[in-house]
């Protein structure tokens, strides 16, 4: 059952005045509110197409819920993203896909911990798995590395490994490397799920999320020579190392999985380096 005082008292961070003297995140801007809304879109339109094949599951518009979502976390971003949360937790519910539910708050409680003052953010590492549906999950650490702030930088790029593992089991195709041998019905409960989230920690799931958090923190050190053709050859750098520290220490923690097919490996590094300049190129500008 939602607890209504929850979500009033998430509703009012969202729209009180720092001038009152109260200890709240600054109201986020315009464009931070686009982003929470086309996250929440996308997590939304995903969410409803992976659960297409799915007998039990109910058959919802899938344009207005996703328009419906971005309005609803576009506006207010802390409500809004535990609403679109309960929502599509019971949408998994009644598809008798509960594991679902589970992996979806286990992939958003460390964003609201990590981002607590970006709550605007929450959902943007969601677009690791939305750029793996394409074979671009490699360019996720640099899509962060737009992001101001150093620790929001590292938070977002590592939750987005994160949120990339958790979406693997869930995904009708491969987003990078694909998801850890288990049960086939590990999503009709929750002990199935927590079983899954156990079975990453052993693997080590949290550690190669720390590259890609190193990896988008580190970007505007490495990128502030200020001559395009040296901060090019550096992106391109930065990005083959991310590729290349992903794939070694996923193999170093011994997880069952085969390379990605040399076509990702190139596509996503190469975005990434498209993506890291351009961030470079923003941040002179500034």
């Amino acid at each position: 059952m939602v607890d209504a005082a929850l979500i009033d008292s998430y509703e009012q961070a969202d729209l009180l005045n720092p001038a009152e003297g109260i200890a709240v995140a600054a109201s986020p801007t315009l464009p931070a509110r686009f982003a929470a809304a086309v996250t929440s879109a996308g997590l939304t339109v995903a969410s409803l197409l992976a659960l297409a094949p799915l007998d039990a599951a109910p058959k919802l518009p899938l344009l207005w819920a996703a328009v419906g979502s971005a309005l609803v976390v576009g506006l207010l971003p802390r409500a809004g993203t535990l609403l679109l949360a309960i929502a599509l937790s019971g949408v998994f519910i009644v598809a008798d896909v509960p594991g679902w539910a589970i992996l979806l708050w286990v992939a958003l409680l460390p964003s609201t911990l990590l981002l607590a003052r970006h709550p605007s953010s929450w959902l943007l590492p969601i677009g690791a798995p939305l750029l793996g549906a394409v074979g671009l999950a490699l360019a996720f650490p640099a899509a962060a590395g737009f992001a101001a702030g150093a620790k929001q930088r590292a938070a977002i790029a590592g939750l987005g490994f994160w949120w990339l593992a958790l979406a693997e089991p869930v995904a009708q195709s491969r987003l990078l490397f694909g998801d850890l041998p288990l049960k086939a019905d590990w999503a009709a409960s929750p002990a199935g799920a927590i079983d899954l989230v156990v079975e990453m920690f052993a693997h080590g799931v949290p550690l190669v999320a720390l590259i890609w958090a190193a990896a988008a923190w580190a970007i505007p050190s490495i990128m502030a020579s200020g001559r395009v053709a040296l901060e090019l050859l550096v992106a391109l750098l930065w990005a083959a190392a991310v590729t290349a520290s992903t794939i070694l220490a996923a193999g170093a923690l011994n997880w069952p999985f085969s390379v990605p097919q040399a076509a990702v490996l190139v596509a996503g590094s190469a975005v990434a380096a498209l993506l890291a300049l351009a961030g470079a190129t923003l941040r002179s500008e500034r």
